[in-house]
């Protein structure tokens, strides 16, 4: 390394972090556009960063933000000579002549902060590639992203008026009902859900979640029938089976011949004649499988590049439990808490819904009623708190082995359990045939 890189000093405007901390204890509403864009680390001065914590601690208690209010909460702080003491913050407020510029010296000081982020990630990539230890070349990207996801605060957003929004929303809901957007929504493969939720929306993180064994990866198989049927574009990441085994499901649910057939060909006569036509309809889809990625990291890099490549209609992940991180987390909930966060946060970048799996604790087997409810989710009440719905599959018979074992056909009870925008628990058995993977609706006379 050069001596001049060595004695670089990192991008910094310390006139503009004066500005900004001056206008906030001139003006409240300068205070305000200051909080709504800079973070404390987005400051360069120590002083200022201690500073302008000082001042979110007045506004947080509803005070005025002034020196007198800003020098007594430094002072409770023990750090008031630290940063100057009173001649400093009177210095702070002589040195700004208007307030009206306030945005603009926010925006130089978030600007100069996310390029010293972004220096500091390309220090620890250096590092990473110099010593790090990847099993594989993803993996190594994965990290990469890790360390290059720097959240930068949004700048301060601009009020709007009901007025300007509620056109687009008319339109909306005179558009969902017309043949044309019918026709073109995306569909959760069973009517029942459909009628309920108006199909999958853009920019949804769906949960589908039920204990082992329960159909769960079967249904969102017929997720990604019914929608590829469709011509839509999807995109499926598998961190439980092959995309041979996904494929192979697809076949026996698309062709009625069951699983055991397919697996034992010799068995049964003309199989290879029956799944000639189903094998090439399946082909012809725009289904993209990935089976090889394990974590959140890898998971939005390759929706991102397949979606800027082709566009997408619709992800699908198996399962949440299996997924890791590139992230450093304490505990197993927080790093359940990243990764949903990061896919609804992906849903919304991309304004395609994302379908996740999800598996159950244990606690609806103890229960009187073993219908599963929310808390049920494991690891992490993040899930819940991100997803904007969550469907759980049930099995009356779960813990009767000897029935589950027996019948080839079962009734799986689904549980719209939350809705953002909807009616929710609200409950209807499907018929599921265990031979092809296929959910069916059970009608009933009276219906």
């Amino acid at each position: 390394m050069r001596l001049e890189e060595l004695t670089r000093v990192s991008p910094n405007s310390i006139e503009a972090e004066n500005q900004v901390i001056g206008a906030m204890m001139l003006e409240k509403e300068a205070a305000y556009i200051a909080a709504d864009i800079l973070v404390t680390e987005d400051f360069y001065s120590e002083a200022n960063k201690e500073i302008f914590d000082a001042v979110l601690d007045v506004m947080s208690i509803n005070k005025p933000v002034d020196i007198i209010t800003v020098s007594e909460r430094l002072e409770k702080r023990k750090s008031l000579d630290k940063v100057g003491g009173i001649a400093y913050l009177s210095d702070l407020g002589a040195y700004v002549i208007t307030t009206v510029h306030i945005r603009h010296y926010c925006e130089v000081v978030k600007s100069k902060s996310v390029r010293r982020k972004y220096i500091k990630a390309a220090s620890v990539i250096a590092d990473m590639a110099y010593t790090g230890d990847f099993e594989s070349i993803t993996d190594f990207r994965a990290n990469v992203m890790a360390a290059v996801d720097i959240p930068v605060k949004k700048e301060a957003t601009e009020l709007t008026h009901i007025s300007n929004v509620m056109p687009k929303v008319v339109n909306d809901i005179n558009e969902r009902g017309s043949n044309k957007y019918q026709s073109s929504m995306l569909k959760y493969g069973l009517p029942w859900l459909d009628n309920h939720t108006g199909g999958l929306w853009g920019s949804q993180l769906i949960i589908i979640a039920a204990r082992p064994s329960t159909g769960k990866t079967a249904y969102m198989l017929q997720i990604m029938r019914t929608n590829a049927y469709r011509n839509k574009k999807l995109a499926v990441f598998s961190l439980e089976m092959s995309n041979e085994g996904i494929t192979e499901r697809m076949l026996s649910s698309v062709s009625g011949i069951t699983g055991d057939k397919l697996k034992n060909p010799k068995e049964s006569k003309g199989i290879t004649e029956a799944i000639k036509q189903p094998s090439e309809e399946l082909a012809a889809l725009d289904i993209n499988m990935f089976d090889n990625i394990f974590n959140v990291e890898g998971i939005c890099m390759k929706a991102h590049e397949l979606n800027a490549k082709m566009g997408l209609d619709l992800i699908l992940i198996d399962h949440l439990q299996l997924i890791s991180s590139a992230k450093k987390t304490q505990n197993r909930n927080d790093l359940v808490g990243h990764i949903t966060r990061a896919l609804k946060i992906l849903a919304k970048q991309l304004k395609i819904p994302v379908v996740l799996l999800s598996q159950l604790n244990r606690a609806p087997g103890t229960r009187k009623s073993a219908e599963p409810i929310l808390s049920d989710l494991r690891d992490s009440g993040n899930i819940e708190q991100d997803a904007d719905v969550v469907v759980f599959l049930h099995d009356p018979n779960y813990n009767n082995y000897a029935t589950q074992v027996s019948q080839d056909k079962s009734e799986i009870l689904f549980i719209l359990a939350k809705q953002r925008e909807g009616v929710r628990d609200v409950s209807k058995k499907m018929q599921y045939d265990k031979t092809t993977q296929v959910f069916k609706e059970i009608s009933k006379w009276w219906e």
